[in-house]
C-alpha cells in the first residue's frame, strides 16, 4: 500500500485576548504591566506547529489495529476506526521557540504564566490542524484519541504513533524521551478521526477539572469489556 507523506503546518497564527487572559489567570492589578509585556514577548516568539499524515486501517484484531505496518494495541482504537475510511495520526506543539523562552524565565509567577501561554499556543496548533482537516478532507466533526489518555492505549505506544507519522523531530522539533514524554512538554500526539460523539473522557471515571464529557459506564462496558 502506498504510504502518504506527512504534512506540516508551520504558519499557524498565535493571537490571544489580553482581557480574557487577565481574568482566566487571575492576574493581580499590580502585575498587569509585567503580564502584558510577557504576552507581547510570547506572541512575537511563538511558532506553533502541527504535522499529520492521512492514513487508512490496514488490518485489525480484537484489540489492535495495523497502520502502515505498525501494530497499535487498543480495543478503543479498533472500535473507533473500524468504519472510518480515512483518519489522521498527528502531533501538535507550542513550538521549540516558545518552550525555550518559557524555560528561560526564572521568576516563579512569570514562569507559570509563560507555560500557560505555551499551552495556549499548543491549543492554537490543535485548532489549526482541525480546521485544516475539516476544510481539506470535508470532515465536519472530528474526535481524537491520544496515547495515555485512552483508557486502554498505553502512553508507551506514543513511539509507534510517531514512527507512523515520520521524522517528527526533524519536521516540527518534537522529540520523544526514553520515558515516552514529548518535548516540548506543551505537545500532544494522537489520531484524529471523523466522529461527532466520541470523547476520551467518556471512558474514564476520574474526576478531572478539564473533563470534556461525563463518564459513560455503558460505553465503557460496550467497548472495553
Amino acid at each position: 500500500m502506498l504510504k502518504m507523506e506527512p504534512v506540516v503546518l508551520d504558519s499557524i497564527s498565535f493571537n490571544v485576548s489580553l482581557p480574557d487572559l487577565l481574568k482566566e489567570l487571575h492576574v493581580r492589578p499590580s502585575y498587569v504591566n509585567k503580564f502584558e509585556a510577557l504576552v507581547e514577548q510570547a506572541t512575537a516568539i511563538a511558532r506553533p506547529k502541527a504535522v499529520y499524515k492521512k492514513a487508512v486501517l490496514e488490518a485489525s484484531g480484537d484489540s489492535s489495529v495495523v497502520i502502515e505496518g505498525v501494530k497499535l494495541n487498543s480495543r478503543v482504537l479498533r472500535v473507533n476506526l473500524r468504519e472510518v475510511s480515512d483518519f489522521f495520526p498527528a502531533v501538535v506543539t507550542c513550538g521549540e521557540e516558545l518552550a525555550a523562552w518559557a524555560n528561560s524565565i526564572d521568576d516563579m509567577v512569570l514562569n507559570f504564566w509563560a507555560n500557560a501561554l505555551s499551552e495556549k499556543a499548543m491549543r492554537s496548533a490543535k485548532a489549526a490542524l482541525e480546521v485544516h482537516l475539516q476544510e481539506n478532507y470535508k470532515t465536519e466533526s472530528l474526535a481524537q484519541m491520544n496515547p495515555g489518555s485512552v483508557v486502554d492505549w498505553s502512553i508507551l505506544e506514543q513511539r509507534k504513533l510517531l514512527a507512523i507519522i515520520g521524522d517528527v523531530q526533524g519536521l516540527i522539533g518534537v522529540e520523544l524521551t526514553s520515558s515516552s514524554l514529548l518535548l516540548p512538554l506543551k505537545s500532544i500526539s494522537g489520531i484524529w478521526f471523523p466522529n461527532e460523539n466520541y470523547e476520551n473522557c467518556m471512558l474514564c471515571p476520574k474526576q478531572c477539572p478539564n473533563r470534556k464529557a461525563v463518564y459513560d459506564p455503558d460505553m465503557y462496558e460496550r467497548i472495553i469489556c
